[in-house]
């Protein structure tokens, strides 16, 4: 089972992240948790303010365009890398 921490302080795109991540998981038939993290320190910590939003998958971080959500087809691009 794949976890995927959403790693992004805006809380809309965090929301359209997880249905992206939901649908990509079910099209692709894959079983993970997605968790979210949005705490200033731990962002700030993991250098990651000025990639925002950052998928974290099995330990690897993923960006893709700062300030974008990710996107169904992003999505399913980087986790069909783990099925």
């Amino acid at each position: 089972m794949l976890q995927i921490i959403i790693w992004d302080n805006d809380r809309q795109r965090i929301a359209k992240i997880d249905t992206n991540l939901q649908a990509a998981l079910n099209e692709l038939k894959l079983k993970g948790v997605i968790l979210s993290n949005s705490e200033p320190p731990s962002l700030a910590r993991e250098n990651l303010l000025s990639r925002l939003p950052v998928l974290e998958i099995a330990g690897r971080y993923w960006s893709m365009h700062p300030g974008v959500a990710f996107s169904k087809a992003e999505c399913i691009s980087l986790l069909s890398k783990f099925k």
